[in-house]
C-alpha cells in the first residue's frame, strides 16, 4: 500500500469492524498508521457521561456532541496523517451519523451543515451483516448497550432515569433483542442511501476473516476480488 490513504470501515453495531481492522493491520504489516475510533476521546466521553446525568438529550444535541468529538480527531489525527503522507484507518466516519442520527430525529440539513467539508475516503469498506447475526455476535459476550438498543429514543426526555432503569436490569434479554433489532434494522436500511458508490467495497459478514482480508488486500492493490461479488463499481 503506497502513499497516504484514508480507509474507512462502516457497518452497524456487531458487524465486526474492530476485529477486521485489527486483523488487517497485523496481516498487512502497515507502517506509519493511525486508527481513529469513533467517539474515542476520553474528554468527550466524560462530557457525554456528565450530560447523561441531566434530564434531556435532544437529537440535535446528541449529533452536535458527536460532531465535536469527530472534528477533534479529524484535525489532529486524520488530517495530520494524510498531510504527513501516512495512512489513517477510520473505525466509522461521517456516514455513521448520517445513518444513525436521522433515526434519532436529527434533521438531515443539520447533519449536512455539521459534516459538509471533510476529506473523501480513498476506500470505504462496508461490512454487510444481518441485524440478527449482529445481535447474536454481541449477545455472545454481553447485552446490547443502552444506545445500541435505541433506548435513548424512549427516554430522551428523562435520560438519567432511562440509564438507571437499564443498569438495574429492568429490560429482559428478549426485550433488549427486540429493541436492538428494531433500531439497528432502521440504521441498516439507511446505509445504502448515504454511502457513496465510488470507492465503496461491500464485505459480506458471513465470510471468514481470511476471505474478508483477501478482499481488503486486493482492493488496496487495486484489484477486484472474486469473492467480493457485491463490490460497487
Amino acid at each position: 500500500m503506497n502513499g497516504s490513504q484514508l480507509i474507512v470501515f462502516e457497518g452497524i453495531s456487531g458487524a465486526g469492524k474492530s476485529t477486521l481492522i485489527n486483523a488487517m493491520v497485523q496481516k498487512l504489516f502497515i507502517k506509519k498508521i493511525a486508527i481513529s475510533h469513533w467517539f474515542s476521546l476520553d474528554r468527550y466521553r466524560a462530557i457525554a457521561s456528565e450530560i447523561s446525568n441531566y434530564q434531556e438529550m435532544t437529537a440535535n444535541l446528541y449529533s452536535l456532541l458527536y460532531a465535536t468529538e469527530f472534528y477533534a480527531r479529524y484535525e489532529y489525527v486524520i488530517k495530520q496523517q494524510k498531510e504527513n503522507g501516512e495512512t489513517c484507518i477510520a473505525h466509522r466516519y461521517i456516514y455513521t451519523p448520517f445513518a444513525h442520527d436521522p433515526v434519532r430525529g436529527t434533521d438531515q440539513k443539520f447533519l449536512e451543515f455539521l459534516y459538509h467539508d471533510v476529506l473523501e475516503p480513498d476506500l470505504i469498506f462496508f461490512i454487510d451483516i444481518d441485524p440478527e447475526l449482529a445481535y447474536w455476535r454481541i449477545s455472545s459476550t454481553r447485552n446490547p448497550s443502552f444506545f445500541e438498543a435505541g433506548l435513548d429514543l424512549e427516554y430522551r426526555n428523562n435520560l438519567s432515569q432511562g440509564l438507571k432503569t437499564y443498569k438495574e436490569g429492568y429490560f429482559t434479554n428478549q426485550e433488549l433483542k427486540r429493541r436492538f433489532l428494531a433500531f439497528q434494522s432502521k440504521i441498516y436500511r439507511k446505509y445504502p442511501h448515504i454511502l457513496p458508490k465510488k470507492k465503496l467495497v461491500i464485505i459480506p459478514a458471513e465470510l471468514t476473516i481470511f476471505e474478508q482480508l483477501t478482499i481488503i488486500e486486493n482492493n488496496l492493490k487495486g484489484e477486484k476480488s472474486e469473492m467480493n461479488s457485491k463490490s460497487s463499481q
